[in-house]
């Protein structure tokens, strides 16, 4: 007999990974949505995934969605929160942050009302602050943390989730911060970065594949990834410089990553450079550990035994250019 799986954020990145991981297997898939007949939902329907209106601010509209569930894979996006409006900068950051906990508490406030749950895959990040001893406090790692707390609050939800933590994306090359820019009167490219480019991050390889794929063998190998667990999608650690020239190398261009004082990094793209240089340095300070846990063991993809992964060099060929 076919098993229900409802997806939170299947029109999204890592959402979208799993539904087509779970497609033509046992799970029928349900995907929660504010507006079923976007073009999005509608490329999902067609695939045969069962479309629920829901808002992830209404608990009760998502306790009625999740009934007769019996797993659930939910994210959430502190950028979608996040204003435009750079005035207060601040203020704008905390309410993200506290948008983003909301959700997620009524995610799992759901999840526990829920008697046919047994799966719950809630996608979150480390702990930057413990990990760090507070001198890198990510506000979208702390927001996600929150919720993470709360789950540890309900015994019984907790026996049912997998804290899954997704490591950087193929795709964040072509933000502003990491996207190569030309170097005038040359045939060169540069990225600039606030730290120090040896820094080992870690990498998803291809987000649109990979999560998928870890999310799949997390509900098929539940003896590991239960009760409580951490899994790490995480495909390697490399250098970010490396990357960098990875992504060059792939694209046809030389690409050397240059690092820049902090100050005058976070003034290049207001907002987005800021967030980006507290994540960067929590990078730093963890190097090659940033995606572990003080006190707690973390399931990596060698352990579930996970196949198919497709690396960083294959998803750039992906990535478009817009050298």
């Amino acid at each position: 007999m076919s098993k229900i799986i409802t997806i939170i954020g299947a029109t999204g990145t890592q959402g979208g990974s799993v539904v087509s991981a779970l497609l033509h297997t046992n799970y029928t898939i349900r995907a929660i949505t504010r507006n079923p007949s976007s073009r999005a939902a509608q490329s999902l329907a067609a695939k045969g995934v069962q479309l629920l209106r829901a808002d992830l601010h209404d608990p009760a509209a998502l306790t009625a969605a999740f009934a007769g569930t019996h797993a659930i894979f939910a994210v959430t996006n502190f950028f979608a929160g996040l204003s435009t409006h750079h005035d207060d900068d601040d203020d704008a950051v905390a309410a993200a942050m506290a948008l983003e906990t909301q959700l997620g508490i009524n995610i799992a406030t759901a999840a526990a009302a829920t008697p046919s749950l047994e799966h719950l895959v809630w996608s979150t990040l480390p702990d930057s602050a413990t990990n760090s001893a507070g001198a890198a406090v990510v506000p979208y790692y702390q927001s996600k943390q929150q919720v993470d707390a709360f789950i540890h609050t309900l015994p019984a939800l907790l026996a049912k989730t997998t804290f899954l933590w997704v490591g950087w994306y193929s795709a964040n090359m072509l933000l502003p911060c990491f996207h190569p820019m030309a170097v005038c009167g040359t045939a060169g490219y540069l990225t600039l970065t606030n730290i120090d480019p040896a820094t080992r991050i870690p990498l998803v390889g291809d987000e649109r594949v990979n999560v998928g794929l870890v999310v799949r063998a997390v509900l098929q190998q539940p003896a590991k990834t239960l009760p409580g667990r951490v899994v790490s999608a995480v495909t390697e650690y490399r250098a970010l410089g490396e990357v960098v020239a990875a992504f060059g190398r792939v694209k046809g261009v030389a690409v050397r990553c240059v690092r820049i004082a902090r100050e005058e990094y976070r003034r290049l793209w207001p907002g987005l450079a800021e967030l980006m240089d507290v994540s960067h340095y929590y990078f730093q300070l963890t190097d090659g550990r940033s995606f572990v846990q003080v006190g707690e063991e973390v399931v990596g993809v060698e352990e579930l035994g996970v196949e198919g992964l497709v690396g960083v060099e294959e998803a750039f060929l992906r990535v478009e250019f817009m050298g």
